[in-house]
């Protein structure tokens, strides 16, 4: 698996791991490493897709959106 970051090997592992502790069988980490990859990349969309929504104003990032929809009001 390549990876630039010293921690992400061990993840696909833990999460191996934990579902093994489950009673999840059928799988090995191998099998894992793509979908886990795919989530990764995901979650990266995610965040960039929505910083590229957030306006900037006055009050800083987001407040204007929050003002707009008021999400604190049930």
């Amino acid at each position: 698996m390549r990876t630039g970051c010293p921690s992400a090997p061990r993840s696909p592992a833990l999460h191996h791991a934990t579902l093994t502790a489950h009673g999840v069988t059928g799988h090995d980490q191998a099998d894992l490493a793509r979908p886990y990859g795919q989530g990764a990349w995901l979650l990266f969309l995610t965040a960039l897709f929505a910083a590229m929504a957030v306006t900037r104003s006055e009050r800083g990032d987001a407040a204007e959106h929050m003002l707009d929809h008021d999400p604190l009001v049930r």
